[in-house]
């Protein structure tokens, strides 16, 4: 589902999934600061319940009109809910958000160290434009109706 948090939902979700990154997202960003900017500038995509409130988050740049790239800036699923759909679902939401609003092409970075969340967009299919030491640049092409 398609929703703006605030910056504060959206730092008490970081804070609460930092461990489920390595290195820690909080040794690369201040968390406060990256929320304000998710909060600001992104497009939201969560998932929640009533027993568990919100469990599956994702923050998606889609403000590069002219070459028409999203950019997957933040998607995390708490590990009290992965292994069930939760992810795929959220994937296709923002698959279907970018392909509703004109955008070709979804891209992210993930680090080497997370050989699931590689697998997971593989099987999407990601694929890999460029790496470093640290991690991959993936990429997918959002077909049309037609592709």
């Amino acid at each position: 589902m398609q929703t703006q948090l605030d910056p504060d939902t959206i730092y008490q979700f970081l804070k609460d999934n930092d461990h489920q990154f390595r290195p820690l997202l909080s040794s690369r960003v201040n968390l406060k600061d990256y929320a304000v900017k998710l909060a600001t500038h992104a497009v939201h995509f969560i998932l929640q319940d009533k027993s568990s409130g919100l469990f599956a988050f994702a923050a998606v740049y889609f403000n590069d009109f002219r070459s028409k790239k999203g950019f997957i800036s933040y998607i995390n699923v708490d590990r009290s809910h992965q292994s069930k759909g939760y992810g795929r679902l959220l994937m296709d939401e923002i698959i279907l958000y970018g392909k509703n609003h004109g955008f070709k092409i979804l891209q992210l970075e993930v680090s080497r160290a997370n050989t699931s969340a590689i697998s997971f967009y593989q099987q999407i299919g990601f694929t890999s434009v460029s790496s470093n030491d640290d991690a991959y640049f993936l990429q997918l092409t959002i077909k049309d109706e037609k592709g």
